[in-house]
């Protein structure tokens, strides 16, 4: 709770800094960058997994969301956005029996990312940039659940995320690049890392 509560106050704080910035230079050039990417997800725990010591565990399986990803940039090498991503992970909708069905879940938080390379080269604008990112995010899952004669669907949540990273970039021209990123942290059904890729599009 302690790690949450942490990584909620470094994004809220860079997003009033980003605010009161734009706000005192609304003549300034800002960049938007939209990523479209896929995103990594897990989903409940299903199947088993024999461990060493003879005994039977079920394993979590990810999946990959489609996600969209909103960035602004506060300074040259300073970024704050926002993300939401979506799947159809199968949930338990017998909780006493073996019945999966698809799921609609929503993926969405507050990101912050700041590139290490200006630090190191002193360049701005380079085409490849390596940065270190924190998030911390909310999940709303709307599933049917029964006991095999009785069902009934309803949205549940909203369960928290949060995690810090390191992501890589590299852009073809001023306004395209991919992206990939990796995430440590607590994440959606016990799963402690996250991965992502993406087209980035600069506006």
């Amino acid at each position: 709770m302690k790690r949450a509560l942490m990584v909620f106050a470094i994004v809220v704080c860079s997003f009033l800094y980003s605010a009161n910035s734009i706000a005192s230079n609304p003549e300034s050039n800002r960049r938007v960058s939209i990523t479209l990417g896929v995103y990594e997800v897990t989903a409940e725990k299903r199947g088993s997994q024999t461990l060493a010591d003879g005994n039977v565990a079920e394993t979590s399986l990810p999946e990959a969301a489609p996600v969209i990803k909103v960035n602004f940039d506060v300074l040259s090498n300073l970024q704050v956005g926002t993300y939401l991503a979506y799947s159809t992970m199968p949930h338990k909708a017998i909780p006493t029996g073996g019945v999966y069905l698809t799921s609609n879940t929503l993926f969405y938080g507050l990101a912050i990312r700041y590139d290490l390379l200006p630090l190191i080269t002193g360049k701005d604008n380079l085409r490849f940039k390596f940065s270190t990112h924190a998030k911390v995010g909310v999940v709303s899952a709307k599933w049917t659940e029964g006991d095999g004669e009785n069902w009934e669907e309803s949205w549940n949540g909203p369960f928290s995320e949060y995690g810090v990273g390191l992501s890589a970039s590299y852009f073809f021209t001023q306004w395209l690049g991919i992206n990939i990123g990796c995430s440590a942290g607590h994440f959606y059904n016990d799963s402690s890392s996250r991965l992502s890729a993406g087209i980035v599009i600069k506006i």
